[in-house]
């Protein structure tokens, strides 16, 4: 207070808030005038503060959640109004300002004090320790005042208990005349504490004002149950991916997904999707079927299932313009035919997603991302042009399950596209690195990249969903004089890791 007074703030002693007063904007005005000694009446009116801001004290509260979920009862302390734990039940002891220690001096003794008492209990002698000085602050005495009086009496002045559920001291007292006692039945037919605090900011002073009500002790009411957890959890992140094979998230598969169950594939989950994760022959495990997958690929040919990577269709005589905005590098300069890997951040500055995007005419390209940042990608580039950026005449269009992707990788990658190929010339001079071509694969129509994400010779294979599968088991028929050996997302990331690309 004399701190306070020091730099010009006014303090009246003794004196509470009686009335709030609140315009359309919010509080603009507080009534105050001085508190009787029982704390029951007003004795003399102090007038009015202009104010937008009130802040209330709701005295020491500490975090028994802890004990109390452990088994242990709270006690009310009446000297400092707050519960504290009582008798431990299990092998938890609270310490600090959680058992009501409120001084920093002495919740750092006690502290020390604990673990001390732990280490002996595991037999282990501790050593001496040295707590930090801190400052002292004299306290004064606490007075509890779970209720005050108002300018207007109950009910039409309105005293807030759980702001939450807009729980007021009438509705506790009109309960206890109602005929309920305990406090899991007036919480019940109040709803205070059923707010997303769970009872953090209100309960104790409603618990309080029950027991005035009842002519009663808070200790006699007691606490309402203590449940986990402290901080609200969803469901979602308890359960993480194990939801099951029909609950909340579906589940995506590609069209080659039968052709990988059908040969021993375990699978990773990424986002949605069923990718393969390795492929196990009899009698490996999981490091060494990877280290197979990566020897075959480098030094054969190895092929991958990427039909699961984003793809976005960007169309429109601004797409370009988008891009340019969207990327770290620039794409107004990229060949009608040509391919340019681009990175892409978040609004603060840290790398959201990567992969390849594509020319496919003059206002029309393909965008690759991450398997998992498809969804948030569209929605990245929508929110912009719809927000932002509506002057720009760009059309987006998610073409993730219009294409499926057979990549094949390896220093024989070249003669086997060249063994399957009608009306491409897969030579390097006519397809180079980062470029694509349309042409067909198989008797099946294709559209043919030459990316690598391995640092192998590889390439691409893109043909309608429906032909996926036919396209997978050609490609492993004719690769079979060349070793092919099928490699899952383990392996691609050992292969990208070798080669030093980024994994996003």
């Amino acid at each position: 207070a004399d701190a306070a007074r020091r730099v010009g703030v006014p303090v009246y002693r003794g004196h509470v808030v009686t009335a709030v007063k609140s315009g359309f904007s919010g509080v603009n005005r507080i009534n105050i005038g001085r508190l009787s000694a029982d704390g029951r009446s007003v004795v003399a009116h102090k007038g009015s503060i202009e104010c937008d801001v009130l802040a209330m004290s709701g005295g020491w509260n500490p975090t028994v959640h802890l004990h109390a979920q452990s088994g242990g009862r709270p006690v009310f302390d009446e000297a400092k109004a707050c519960f504290l734990p009582g008798f431990s039940v299990q092998a938890e002891r609270s310490t600090g300002a959680c058992a009501g220690e409120f001084d920093l001096s002495l919740c750092l003794v006690r502290a020390v004090e604990a673990a001390f008492e732990a280490l002996r209990q595991v037999g282990i002698d501790p050593v001496t320790v040295d707590t930090p000085g801190t400052a002292q602050h004299t306290e004064a005495p606490l007075r509890a005042l779970w209720s005050i009086p108002g300018d207007r009496a109950m009910p039409r002045g309105k005293k807030f208990v759980d702001y939450q559920n807009d729980t007021t001291e009438a509705d506790i007292r009109l309960a206890a005349r109602e005929g309920y006692r305990s406090i899991e039945h007036v919480k019940r037919y109040t709803a205070l504490g059923f707010g997303t605090d769970q009872g953090k900011l209100g309960n104790v002073n409603g618990m309080a004002i029950l027991a005035d009500a009842l002519g009663q002790s808070p200790s006699a009411i007691g606490t309402t149950t203590y449940r986990p957890n402290y901080t609200p959890v969803t469901f979602g992140a308890i359960a993480g991916r194990a939801v099951g094979e029909v609950l909340f998230d579906p589940i995506r598969r590609t069209p080659m997904h039968e052709w990988h169950v059908e040969n021993g594939a375990a699978f990773e989950d990424v986002g949605q999707w069923k990718r393969p994760w390795y492929y196990p022959l009899r009698g490996e495990d999981r490091e060494k079927a990877v280290s197979r997958e990566c020897l075959a690929t480098r030094h054969s040919v190895g092929i991958l299932d990427a039909s699961t990577l984003g793809k976005i269709e960007i169309t429109g005589r601004d797409a370009a313009e988008l891009l340019d905005r969207i990327y770290t590098n620039a794409w107004k300069s990229l060949p009608v035919g040509r391919c340019r890997y681009g990175l892409m951040l978040g609004e603060d500055g840290m790398v959201m997603d990567d992969g390849v995007t594509s020319r496919l005419s003059e206002h029309r390209y393909l965008m690759t991302t991450t398997t998992g940042g498809a969804a948030h990608v569209l929605n990245w580039l929508e929110r912009w042009l719809q927000t932002e950026w509506p002057e720009l005449k760009v059309f987006l269009t998610s073409v993730t399950d219009r294409w499926a992707v057979t990549s094949i990788a390896g220093p024989k990658s070249r003669e086997l596209l060249e063994s399957l190929s009608e009306g491409i010339d897969c030579s390097p001079e006519a397809l180079p690195f980062m470029s694509f071509c349309e042409g067909r694969v198989a008797g099946i129509a294709a559209r043919v990249f030459r990316i690598s994400f391995s640092g192998e010779v590889a390439y691409e294979i893109n043909v309608s969903a429906d032909q996926g599968l036919l396209l997978w088991r050609t490609v492993m028929e004719a690769g079979k004089s060349f070793g092919i050996t099928p490699y899952g997302t383990d392996a691609m990331h050992v292969l990208r890791a070798e080669k030093g690309y980024v994994i996003v």
